[in-house]
């Protein structure tokens, strides 16, 4: 999980730490591989936890439970990883 450039072409580089800028897709692509099999959504949190918006559990809950709301407030990319199972051909 990372701030997605696509959507963060100005606020990306306020943080010191954020020196190469990434995408979801960038970041997928850098994972795929014959032993890795990923999938991306572009947003998914958005992109500060520093808002006026509600911050309760019970809303966090709400939001990751909606999607749609993901398109709208998103700012953030997640991209899970995981070892894809191996074919051994037969000598």
């Amino acid at each position: 999980m990372g701030p997605n450039i696509r959507y963060l072409a100005a606020d990306y580089w306020d943080f010191y730490d954020y020196y190469l800028p990434l995408s979801h897709l960038s970041l997928e692509e850098g994972g795929c591989s014959r032993t890795m099999k990923s999938s991306a959504s572009a947003r998914f949190l958005p992109y500060t936890t520093r808002s006026p918006l509600p911050q309760h559990p019970s809303f966090v809950a709400l939001y990751l439970a909606v999607p749609l709301a993901w398109r709208i407030f998103g700012k953030q990319f997640l991209v899970v990883a995981r070892k894809a199972a191996v074919v051994k051909a037969r000598a």
